[in-house]
């Protein structure tokens, strides 16, 4: 499982450990992610947030940096593309990148001398 440099950080911080879980609270296995999850929003007292918002920001900010929406349903988890084209919206420039890639290919072809109509392209 790949992590965001941050999350390999909080990871780390929490110190290296043989056996056990990862998480706890007052030296306890956490159980149950949804209860600690409730619990840790009422503290920071945050209230309207639900565990599923923060995939959803994950999405959106993967999305909002360019990232193929064919990725973000692998790194999401989702089962197919329709599930995540929820998300396009927050890529409108989407064809204009696509675009710049083959103005990007035209213009490496140009400056070899290709055309790209020989014999065997």
């Amino acid at each position: 499982m790949r992590l965001s440099n941050r999350a390999y950080q909080v990871l780390v911080d929490l110190g290296v450990q043989k056996t056990g879980p990862v998480f706890t609270y007052r030296g306890k296995a956490m159980k149950e992610v949804t209860s600690s999850f409730k619990s840790a929003r009422t503290k920071a007292q945050i209230e309207d947030l639900r565990f599923h918002d923060l995939r959803h920001t994950f999405a959106s900010r993967l999305v909002q940096q360019g990232v193929s929406l064919y990725e973000v349903m692998h790194l999401t988890g989702h089962k197919s593309l329709e599930m995540v084209q929820r998300y396009a919206h927050l890529a409108p420039d989407f064809q204009d990148r696509a675009i710049d890639a083959l103005n990007s290919y035209g213009t490496n072809m140009a400056q070899s001398g290709q055309t790209g109509f020989e014999k065997g392209t």
